[in-house]
């Protein structure tokens, strides 16, 4: 359906497009032919990209990690996670990219914090290997999800990274919907700056 050296092109000329006084992200848009009303159609997950760019914010639920030395991890213990307020668990829900929690602490965390990640579809992955395995992979997370529109819209960049880095990210996403659905459900698939105007990949013909 699409050449790699394809994609670098068109990341290329992306990438050229007007720039702003900041770095911008790049996005990679799929509009799909499905029904989102089937419960099948919708989705919401966590996906590891090849290359990581911007630093995923990522809270760990645990009574049994105690220090992790990276600036966008936060660790929260079960004393702890009883104290938070309504208001501090849906800050945290809103700001925090992904969550990690013990097995044990699974409960808790559904007890206090359910009602606001379960609805975002942010409810915590369990630890089951090495912390800096999974610190590793959580880093490369992107959210994919489909709910009331049949697209999906993900980050896959930034504007300063290697072009080559956006194209195995984009290549990546593809793939994996490619598991989920037929590629004749795939209408267009774009990408995007922050500020620009979309790029055409693809575009399916009438």
């Amino acid at each position: 359906m699409l050449k790699e050296e394809e994609i670098e092109k068109k990341v290329i000329d992306l990438i050229n497009t007007t720039k702003r006084k900041f770095v911008q992200s790049i996005e990679l848009i799929v509009n799909l032919k499905i029904d989102v009303k089937k419960p099948e159609n919708r989705i919401n997950e966590l996906f590891p990209i090849p290359h990581k760019t911007k630093k995923n914010k990522i809270v760990i639920f645990s009574d049994t990690i105690k220090n992790i030395e990276k600036e966008n991890v936060k660790i929260i213990n079960s004393e702890q996670i009883q104290k938070i307020t309504k208001r501090e668990a849906k800050k945290l829900g809103k700001n925090t990219d992904v969550f990690l929690a013990d097995a044990k602490l699974m409960p808790l965390v559904g007890k206090h914090f359910g009602i606001t990640l379960g609805p975002r579809g942010k409810m915590p992955k369990v630890i089951d290997r090495d912390i800096e395995k999974l610190l590793e992979e959580a880093e490369r997370y992107v959210r994919i999800r489909i709910k009331d529109n049949p697209q999906i819209q993900c980050f896959v960049g930034l504007e300063n990274d290697n072009p080559k880095d956006i194209v195995e990210n984009i290549l990546s996403i593809l793939n994996h919907l490619l598991t989920k659905f037929d590629v004749s459900k795939i209408k267009s698939i774009l990408i995007k700056k922050t500020m620009s105007k979309p790029i055409v990949l693809f575009k399916r013909g009438k």
